[in-house]
């Protein structure tokens, strides 16, 4: 499915999810609430350069789970939408099944690249964000793999 958002997913892929369509549209539905929980926690939680790079990388991935549900189900007309407390809702889409409550995950470090910048900061499905000072001293998994960069002299 996410080979699919990228614009990379295979033929074969392709076949999977057509095959699955159903169950392919309610995963985008939770992709798409997930992505808009996430934006609402970083806009509350979060201060510093970091912010709006974890925005704007949530804005865009909404955006491309959004036309992808336009390109499978049709884009929903005005009468078809009804306000629900900012909840997205349409007659004859899948409603999102309720969120079902979740353990705090565990806050990891994060990287993300932008414009020549490389943005850290902690974060995790479900957990907390943590602090700039907190993410300086964040321990690295040594499992992860490693970035070597050599700095013009």
């Amino acid at each position: 499915m996410q080979a699919h958002l990228d614009g990379q997913e295979t033929a074969e892929q392709r076949a999977v999810l057509d095959r699955f369509r159903d169950d392919w549209v309610r995963v985008l539905y939770r992709l798409l609430d997930r992505a808009d929980r996430v934006i609402e926690e970083t806009r509350r939680t979060v201060r510093g350069p970091e912010r709006l790079a974890i925005i704007e990388d949530f804005d865009r991935e909404a955006f491309r789970i959004d036309e992808v549900l336009t390109e499978l189900l049709g884009p929903p007309s005005e009468d078809e939408l009804t306000p629900d407390g900012g909840q997205r809702k349409a007659k004859g889409r899948p409603t999102p099944a309720p969120a079902a409550p979740v353990e705090p995950g565990t806050t990891q470090l994060q990287l993300t690249w932008e414009a020549g910048s490389i943005i850290a900061w902690a974060g995790g499905k479900d957990a907390p964000s943590d602090s700039v000072a907190g993410v300086l001293v964040k321990p690295i998994d040594p499992s992860c793999p490693r970035i070597h960069m050599k700095y013009p002299q």
